[in-house]
């Protein structure tokens, strides 16, 4: 390929010009917030915010994937969930490109780990209705997503397993979580 190195520099800068410097998602509302994602000029990875409906223009970060990045050769987010008393997040990290994600759950207002981090974990957790526990899905050895555990917020904090709610014994499946649209129900 090293004949064409010139043309490839070419083809490269003529497709990284026609790229706006910075862009952003539209922002969608949700438990009285409304949240965007944003490209910063130069940025490799996203930055999610957040602002009061009542307060469109007071936008704070949620989460600084750039900053999460940093120190790795690596990243990818894979989920990204706010609980339904908005004041928990859950996102997970893959830093090494296994596609087993490392699942942290925070306090918004603090950044303080709420739970230890979940291994292996595949998807976007759900959230119970009061914010105290979530479903989750973990891979086998095999990257097969075949079950869906609960994590109760401070319970895994005393050395207490997780309970397992659902296990896909045939292999040829793949197990997902859903919350239902009224966010009543949760389907696996």
């Amino acid at each position: 390929m090293q004949p064409l190195q010139p043309l490839v520099t070419e083809l490269f800068e003529e497709l990284k010009n026609r790229q706006p410097a910075e862009d952003e998602s539209v922002p969608y509302r949700k438990n009285g917030f409304l949240y965007q994602w944003r490209y910063h000029k130069d940025a490799q990875y996203r930055t999610w915010y957040r602002a009061p409906v009542d307060s469109p223009g007071d936008w704070r970060i949620l989460l600084d994937e750039c900053e999460l990045a940093n120190g790795h050769d690596y990243f990818s987010l894979g989920a990204l969930a706010v609980s339904p008393d908005t004041n928990k997040l859950a996102y997970s990290v893959d830093t090494d490109g296994s596609e087993r994600y490392l699942m942290h759950v925070v306090d918004i207002n603090s950044g303080a780990s709420l739970t230890p981090p979940i291994a292996d974990t595949l998807g976007s957790p759900t959230w119970n209705s009061d914010s105290t526990a979530m479903l989750y899905v973990v891979v086998n050895q095999q990257w097969q997503p075949l079950q869906v555990y609960r994590r109760e917020l401070g319970a895994s904090d005393s050395g207490a397993e997780d309970p397992l709610i659902f296990s896909e014994t045939d292999t040829g499946g793949r197990v997902r979580l859903d919350a239902s649209q009224s966010e009543e129900y949760v389907f696996i």
